[in-house]
């Protein structure tokens, strides 16, 4: 996998997507200015390699989009540099939130996330192939990560799930009684998403996705799970500390440090 978390402050803005021999589709909601390679789009010069076999996510889109993605902001978070939530006024700026929320502190360690071909056979076999707006049920010791959107002016794909939950940040903040200097716990459901992909032991994610299209509209849902139980209340997200293992903070054992991130040999 490309690592694009060491220069995440700015990766996450601009995704790095090859645009050779790929179509593209627009998935912002405002003015459009990102645009993603989609693989509801078909070209004849097409370069898509398969994540897994017989998977129809495209290699280059998950590792850049997807996981790269999530590894840019867990980099963020580890490194002190996550805003917390929107924009407060400038009647809440200070030196240390800038008019945000409460500052989220560097954590001690995270691991390197990887896709997980297991886990996409797992989330494809829970996953309705209706479309049905039912959250699949995730296996034991696994968090279930559930996407839909209805439209009918688009066709979403695997990155708009896995952009609006990191999104979900922005839209939120982790509220005041949550962070302390020594740990981050869970107290924010509107935060469930991002805070279950924040988590410093993950290690793995796999997805699935199915697209129906029904009166003209297109209705997509996505699943994703991960090997960890989902966050219960009150629990840690992440423990403070000097922010990474790059920084003085020691690794699980089997991980060795990658550029702040612990990961496999």
């Amino acid at each position: 996998m490309t690592a694009h978390y060491f220069a995440a402050f700015v990766v996450s803005l601009v995704p790095l997507v090859s645009s050779q021999g790929q179509n593209f589709m627009c998935f912002c909601w405002k003015d459009c200015i990102i645009a993603y390679p989609s693989k509801w789009a078909t070209t004849e010069n097409s370069s898509f390699s398969a994540i897994c076999p017989n998977s129809p996510f495209d290699k280059e889109i998950i590792e850049e989009t997807v996981i790269g993605h999530f590894n840019d902001m867990r980099y963020r978070l580890l490194k002190g540099l996550q805003l917390n939530g929107p924009w407060q006024g400038k009647d809440k700026w200070t030196s240390e939130t800038q008019g945000y929320g409460k500052k989220l502190p560097k954590g001690k360690t995270m691991n390197e996330l990887v896709w997980s071909c297991d886990f996409e056979k797992e989330a494809k076999a829970a996953l309705n192939p209706k479309c049905t707006n039912d959250q699949p049920k995730a296996p034991n010791g696994k968090t279930g990560l559930f996407y839909k959107m209805d439209i009918d002016w688009d066709v979403p794909e695997i990155t708009s799930a896995a952009w609006a939950w990191m999104e979900e940040i922005e839209k939120s903040a982790v509220r005041d009684n949550a962070i302390s200097n020594k740990a981050v716990t869970f107290k924010d459901a509107a935060l469930r998403q991002y805070l279950n992909l924040m988590r410093p032991s993950i290690t793995k994610i796999g997805c699935a996705e199915v697209l129906c299209k029904e009166k003209g509209v297109n209705k997509y849902r996505a699943f994703c799970l991960t090997d960890q139980a989902p966050l219960k209340d009150n629990e840690v997200v992440y423990e403070a500390g000097k922010g990474g293992c790059d920084k003085g903070e020691t690794c699980p054992k089997g991980l060795t440090c990658k550029k702040g991130l612990c990961a496999k040999p």
